[in-house]
């Protein structure tokens, strides 16, 4: 069992992992929280948006590393979201430790920004390590998908305006404008299985099976370095590629 709440269950499922397999082709990072009403942490004290949807993931991704080496040309296929539009790394408060600051988009947002930033600094490194393997790492965004991650959206107080159209809270409804779990599925099925993703797919990210274009935020190289060193920091492991 894996729970990327907890890193000890993180170390604990990648290496009962390990000793199952020899190589790993495809690595979907897809698991998240979306929307949390109140400020959360998770058992090792992380906001729970953060440490979730990226520090769980990272650790995981350092864990199984090897094992993608092992693969020929194994993927990275990190789930993402549109929201990243609306994040920002605050280096000074990013795990809402000052009072007050929390709000559950902005978390999510911030969570959705890192996932993009952690595909194109693993894509970065991996080219200048020369990146033997053919290791590719992209990201994408699956659209807005009737699931289980939506279970806090349909709070009033918590939709901010620019969703409630495609909510349903005014407009056409929601059945009409969002997927079920199958279509939301098939982007990350494209990058995991098509033979048009190859390592110069590398740091791309994906909407509808087609590249797409990123925020800003979602470019910079200094912020995308910084996370890394912050996020091996956080989770107790350097990460070589």
């Amino acid at each position: 069992m894996l729970d990327l709440n907890d890193l000890a269950s993180v170390s604990s499922a990648a290496s009962e992992l390990k000793r199952m397999v020899k190589k790993i082709d495809v690595l979907q990072l897809n698991s998240g929280v979306m929307a949390v009403p109140t400020l959360e942490k998770t058992h090792d004290g992380f906001e729970k948006h953060l440490g979730i949807n990226h520090l769980g993931h990272f650790a995981l991704t350092r864990e199984l590393f090897p094992l993608l080496v092992n693969a020929k040309q194994a993927r990275v296929v990190v789930v993402s979201s549109t929201a990243h539009l609306i994040g920002k790394i605050d280096k000074s408060n990013l795990m809402y430790q000052q009072p007050g600051s929390y709000s559950p988009w902005p978390a999510y947002g911030q969570s959705k920004l890192a996932n993009i930033l952690f595909a194109k600094e693993l894509n970065r490194r991996l080219a200048i390590a020369g990146n033997p393997s053919g290791v590719i790492s992209v990201s994408l965004h699956p659209g807005v998908c009737r699931t289980e991650l939506g279970r806090y959206l349909f709070d009033p107080e918590s939709i901010p305006k620019f969703l409630t159209p495609v909510l349903g809270v005014v407009g056409a409804p929601a059945l009409y404008l969002t997927k079920d779990a199958r279509m939301g599925a098939q982007t990350q099925i494209f990058l995991s299985a098509s033979s048009k993703i190859s390592p110069s797919s590398g740091g791309l990210y994906f909407d509808n099976s087609r590249e797409a274009a990123v925020s800003p935020a979602a470019n910079n190289e200094e912020d995308a370095r910084w996370l890394w060193a912050e996020s091996e920091r956080l989770t107790g492991g350097t990460f070589r590629v």
